[in-house]
């Protein structure tokens, strides 16, 4: 009973990872920035990796303006 209670705690854990990875791959666009800034080299890769950030940020205008204040505290 007790194996049973662990596995299932070990699931429970894993869905939350999940749940959280997007939520961190937006917040991982301020830092993204500043190492883009810092290093130029990185700027293509890492634009193209926050390609569909991009896209929502000119979809919708509420969006756009968060990532720009956001951005803004980091570079």
């Amino acid at each position: 009973m007790e194996e049973r209670e662990q596995k299932s705690g070990g699931v429970g854990c894993f869905i939350v990872a999940l749940m959280l990875l997007p939520v961190l791959y937006v917040l991982s666009v301020g830092p993204a920035a500043w190492l883009a800034d810092q290093n130029p080299a990185l700027k293509d890769f890492l634009e193209a990796v926050y390609k569909p950030l991009e896209f929502v940020a000119l979809k919708w205008n509420s969006a756009g303006r968060f990532f720009s204040w956001y951005i803004e505290l980091w570079v």
